[in-house]
């Protein structure tokens, strides 16, 4: 049986590119859409493009135990880079819903009085008043 050396070259050119593109691409099929999502919102976040990545993170979220990471990323983004605590109030509480006792509870209900403080202050136009009055 003959073998015609240049089809051997070109079956093996063939398959070698075929197992480029398919190692190349083994990132984006091994990845969970979810992950990759976060992958661009941590992206977007760095670069300052605070709304894209809320916009991401938000599509991110599926109600489960494993969005409260995410929400505890979202209200970061509202409480640090959009100093909004109404929102960031929002996304803490549903941190601590979704993890009553994960790794940033401490930290969050520490962000929570503040931005309750924060937040009741400018409703009543930058006066002092208690958690009742407010």
């Amino acid at each position: 049986m003959f073998i015609d050396v240049r089809l051997l070259k070109i079956f093996a050119t063939i398959i070698g590119v075929d197992l480029a593109f398919t190692f190349g691409a083994c990132d984006r099929m091994i990845t969970p859409r979810s992950a990759q999502v976060i992958k661009d919102a941590e992206a977007k976040s760095a670069d300052g493009n605070y709304l894209r990545a809320i916009t991401l993170y938000e599509s991110a979220l599926d109600g489960s135990a494993k969005s409260a990471d995410i929400h505890y990323r979202l209200a970061l983004l509202y409480d640090d880079k959009l100093h909004d605590p109404l929102n960031a109030l929002h996304h803490f509480k549903r941190y601590l819903t979704l993890a009553p006792t994960g790794p940033h509870a401490t930290e969050v209900k520490n962000f929570m009085k503040k931005d309750e403080l924060e937040l009741g202050t400018s409703l009543s136009g930058d006066s002092v008043v208690t958690r009742s009055e407010a």
